[in-house]
């Protein structure tokens, strides 16, 4: 396992045609896509964890590095390694390199109410994990019903 900055390599783009072919639910249509979308040059300090067995990469985890967090922004493996929950692992690999730089903060990705697929970022601990209301600018403790309250467009 690596952490280092993120350059877009054929292995890279081969590895997430190869997950996204084989999930059941809508993804970006490559990496470059993802987080380029058009652009050749981002604002962004992007790095990757890259999960090998022996020299071939199995893994990659894509993240923004910031000054005081990191955010995740895609998590992507080869299917054959599955059962590993490399997906988990890569968000725990995250974490430690956030702690390790003194990061204060880990942001997953996000939530959608009634769409179980991205449930698994409370995994690493569902009790520090907080909700933003970009309405309001305010940080809530994490909970169902605070989640379901924002995906109905509710004033908290």
């Amino acid at each position: 396992m690596e952490v280092k900055p993120f350059t877009l390599t054929e292995e890279i783009v081969n590895l997430y045609a190869t997950y996204r072919s084989a999930i059941n639910f809508d993804a970006p249509d490559s990496v470059e896509s993802c987080l380029l979308d058009g652009p050749v040059y981002t604002v962004f300090d992007t790095y990757v964890v890259e999960v090998r067995d022996e020299n071939k990469l199995i893994a990659a985890g894509i993240f923004d590095n910031g000054s005081q967090s990191i955010a995740g922004i895609m998590n992507f493996y080869d299917p054959a390694y599955r059962k590993q929950s490399l997906g988990k692992f890569l968000m725990l690999m995250k974490i430690n390199y956030a702690r390790q730089q003194r990061k204060a903060y880990y942001y997953p990705g996000y939530l959608v109410n009634d769409y179980p697929k991205f449930d698994y970022k409370l995994f690493p601990c569902q009790s520090a994990t907080e909700v933003f209301d970009a309405n309001s600018g305010t940080w809530f403790p994490f909970s169902w019903e605070t989640i379901k309250l924002f995906s109905t467009d509710n004033e908290v």
